[in-house]
């Protein structure tokens, strides 16, 4: 299933990596990322195959807090 993801406070281009790392680290496949650096917000596409295992692990990360 694909998945949009969208954090704020994107304003280096460093700080959506670490996003995306806790993205895969739950399971998702990235298909794109993108950065608005004048609005400092990321939007990342992805796959994941479990909504519900990815949802679970992915409160968990550091990333959560910064999705808008």
């Amino acid at each position: 299933m694909r998945r949009l993801l969208e954090f704020y406070e994107c304003e280096h281009p460093t700080d959506l990596d670490h996003y995306i790392e806790d993205i895969v680290d739950c399971g998702g496949t990235i298909i794109s990322s993108e950065v608005d650096y004048d609005g400092e917000i990321g939007t990342v596409l992805f796959d994941h195959s479990d909504i519900k295992t990815f949802d679970k692990k992915f409160e968990e990360t550091e990333a959560y807090n910064y999705v808008n």
